[in-house]
């Protein structure tokens, strides 16, 4: 891991993260703060890069929620611009899992349904 102490390279770095996270928004944040301000509020950011060796990826779709959380969360997602192709895919996802029967949390178990006493 390295800190990154160059004001310049942060300020570029934080100017790259509000582009592309609120590009895509209905109504982006414009990064429009007086210079003393930002000045302020940079010197509290602590910038540091670290090397990736592996990435590992799990989708997180609120799975362990009630249906109507489920469905709230993607229409939160899906109505961001930048969010329209994951809140396509969640839409299969979840609608898969409803037209899906129960899944039996003993199934495949030897003591359920199976060979077991």
């Amino acid at each position: 891991m390295a800190i990154i102490r160059d004001e310049t390279r942060v300020a570029r770095l934080l100017d790259d993260l509000v582009a592309a996270h609120e590009s895509q928004r209905r109504e982006p944040w414009a990064n429009e703060l007086p210079a003393e301000f930002r000045a302020q509020l940079q010197r509290a950011i602590v910038a540091f890069e670290i090397p990736v060796e592996r990435i590992e990826g799990k989708f997180k779709l609120s799975q362990n929620r009630p249906t109507a959380d489920q469905q709230s969360a993607l229409e939160g997602v899906a109505a961001e611009a930048s969010g329209a192709e994951l809140g396509a895919f969640w839409r299969q996802v979840l609608e898969r899992s409803l037209t899906r029967p129960p899944r039996d949390p003993g199934a495949g178990s030897a003591y359920h349904g199976g060979a077991g006493p």
